[in-house]
C-alpha cells in the first residue's frame, strides 16, 4: 500500500538528517501496514548500525533478506557473524557478498576479509584460494601477500612464505605489511 511507502519516505528524510529514532518509528509504522515491505527492515537495520547497536541489527537485516535483494546486505550480515564470532555464517555471506559485485576493486576487500576469516579457522585450503584471488584482481597487493605468506608459514610451507614475504617488501617496501613481513623474515631466518 501507499501509506507504507510514505511512512518509507519520512523515515528516510528523518535518517539523512541523523534524527534515527524518528526514523525507526517511521519505518515500524510501515511495517506495521506493509509487513512484506523488506527495504523498511534494511533500513532499521542500517540506521540500528549507523547508531552503533548490533543487537537487533541482525534480525532485522535477516528478515530484510527474506523479502528483499539489496547489493550490500550480506556485507552487513556477514560483518555482524564476524562480531558474534560466528564464523561459518560470516564465511557464507561473505561469499554471497562477493558474488554481488561487479568490479575487481569493490570484490578486494571483501576478499581479504574473507580470506582473514578462512585463516582465522585454520581453513587454509580457501584461505590460500581467497588471497590468490585478491592477487589476480590486484598484482601490487602487499596486503594480500603478506597474508598469503602467513597461510604457507602456518602450514609449515616456508619457502613459499619467505618468497610471498619478499614480494611483499618488493611491491610496497614502506608498507606497513612490509614492516611486518621484514619482522617475519627476520624470524624466518634466526629460526634456522
Amino acid at each position: 500500500p501507499f501509506l507504507a511507502r510514505v511512512y518509507w519516505s519520512k523515515g528516510s528524510r528523518e535518517s539523512s538528517k541523523g534524527m534515527y529514532n524518528e526514523a525507526i518509528k517511521n519505518y515500524e509504522k510501515g511495517l506495521q501496514i506493509n509487513p512484506w515491505l523488506g527495504e523498511l527492515y534494511y533500513n532499521i537495520g542500517v540506521t540500528l548500525h549507523n547508531k552503533g547497536i548490533i543487537g537487533p541489527t541482525l534480525g532485522y537485516f535477516l528478515k530484510a533478506e527474506r523479502f528483499t535483494d539489496t547489493p550490500d546486505l550480506p556485507f552487513y550480515i556477514g560483518s555482524l557473524y564476524l562480531k558474534k564470532n560466528d564464523y561459518d555464517e560470516a564465511i557464507l555471506y561473505f561469499e554471497k557478498a562477493i558474488k554481488y559485485q561487479f568490479k575487481k576493486k569493490d570484490m578486494l576487500p571483501l576478499q581479504l576479509q574473507l580470506g582473514r576469516i578462512y585463516l582465522a579457522v585454520k581453513d587454509y585450503k580457501n584461505a590460500e584460494r581467497t588471497f590468490t584471488k585478491a592477487i589476480e584482481a590486484k598484482k601490487d597487493n602487499a596486503e594480500a601477500y603478506y597474508y598469503l605468506a602467513m597461510v604457507y608459514l602456518d602450514q609449515g610451507k616456508k619457502e613459499l612464505a619467505i618468497k610471498t614475504l619478499q614480494m611483499v617488501v618488493e611491491i610496497a617496501p614502506d608498507s606497513k605489511e612490509a614492516g611486518y613481513a621484514k619482522t617475519m623474515l627476520n624470524k624466518i631466518e634466526l629460526e634456522k
